[in-house]
């Protein structure tokens, strides 16, 4: 099992045959997050804080692997 030392998510492949509806499930929140009129997508809230296209990138690479 590999882990990402940025954000904590873990690949386990054994559990990979369940992942599909938690994606969903994750994309649509983070989708309504980002859609959100006036949203500041690029603002961080601190400095040691991803911003909400930071995350949404991240999570795009995450999938991608």
């Amino acid at each position: 099992m590999d882990q990402c030392t940025e954000c904590g998510f873990e690949y386990d492949l054994a559990r990979a045959a369940d992942a599909g509806l938690g994606i969903l499930e994750g994309v649509s929140r983070l989708r309504a997050l980002l859609c959100q009129d006036g949203a500041d997508l690029a603002g961080k809230r601190s400095p040691q804080v991803w911003s909400p296209i930071e995350y949404a990138c991240h999570v795009r690479d995450v999938l991608l692997v």
